[in-house]
């Protein structure tokens, strides 16, 4: 009975330790799914942040042709403002030779005219006033050259102007860039422990899944040779129970029988204490 009673004791504990192992079990698997979770939450914000990154990459390579497109159209803004510059040389000088024209003409004119007055001569004070009747023309193109110059300038001063706007954002997107690159990398970096992190714990799991389900099976097996061990010790039991039947069975007509023998012995003597 008292190897019965430790039999049905170590059943019982090994029962409780394979249930504790499997809570445990089942806890391991709990956190290794929160470490999945984490892992596949963070491999989705970098997805996030490498199309932000793409994003950014690629309005930089659009600000950057931008750029060369400025660079080309400010080029050419600088030839045609070279061009111009040359062109307002030749007028400034044509205005200067007509005007010096213009005064020699004046100065011819009232030379003239004091002629004319002097020596009465017609032709040349004709002559002298269709020359001044030109001058109003000439002026006028001068006018006109001086206004055609000065809208070349200010477009070239508002392409100037573009072009400095757009270098502020180029120059901000390269600096934009290399904040998302240096935030990428970081994360990357961060990425990278967090993912060798968890699969050590991983490793770590498996090791211990491995050792506890080993540790079950032992205490099955051990479970299974316990019941052997307790069904074996129920029937040797159960034997010596009915052996102790029949042996109570036996002393019971061992003293029916001696019963009997005393009661013909004391018979006995009786008859011979008569005789």
């Amino acid at each position: 009975q008292v190897c019965l009673i430790n039999t049905k004791q170590n059943v019982e504990l090994a029962e409780k330790v394979k249930e504790e192992q499997h809570h445990s079990l089942i806890s391991q698997q709990l956190n290794a799914e929160r470490l999945s979770q984490k892992l596949l939450h963070q491999k989705k914000y970098r997805q996030e942040l490498e199309s932000k990154c793409l994003q950014n990459h690629q309005m930089f390579i659009y600000i950057q042709k931008q750029q060369e497109f400025l660079i080309q159209n400010d080029d050419l803004f600088t030839k045609q403002k070279e061009e111009l510059s040359h062109e307002e040389c030749i007028m400034k000088n044509q205005s200067s030779d007509l005007l010096k024209k213009f005064q020699e003409l004046r100065l011819g004119h009232h030379s003239e005219m004091n002629s004319i007055i002097n020596n009465n001569s017609q032709d040349i004070f004709n002559e002298n006033k269709k020359q001044l009747q030109q001058l109003p023309v000439i002026k006028r193109e001068l006018t006109d050259l001086d206004n055609e110059l000065s809208v070349k300038q200010q477009e070239n001063d508002k392409n100037s102007d573009i072009i400095q706007h757009l270098n502020l954002l180029y120059v901000k997107g390269q600096e934009k860039n290399k904040q998302l690159d240096e935030e990428l990398q970081k994360e990357k970096s961060s990425e990278k422990l967090m993912e060798d992190e968890l699969n050590s714990k991983l490793n770590k799991f498996t090791k211990h899944k491995d050792i506890l389900q080993q540790e079950i099976s032992e205490i099955t097996e051990r479970i299974s040779t316990s019941r052997n061990e307790l069904e074996e010790a129920v029937e040797k039991l159960n034997y010596m129970k009915n052996e102790n039947g029949i042996i109570e069975g036996r002393r019971g007509e061992r003293d029916e029988q001696v019963n009997l023998l005393s009661s013909k012995r004391k018979h006995l003597n009786q008859v011979v204490f008569l005789l």
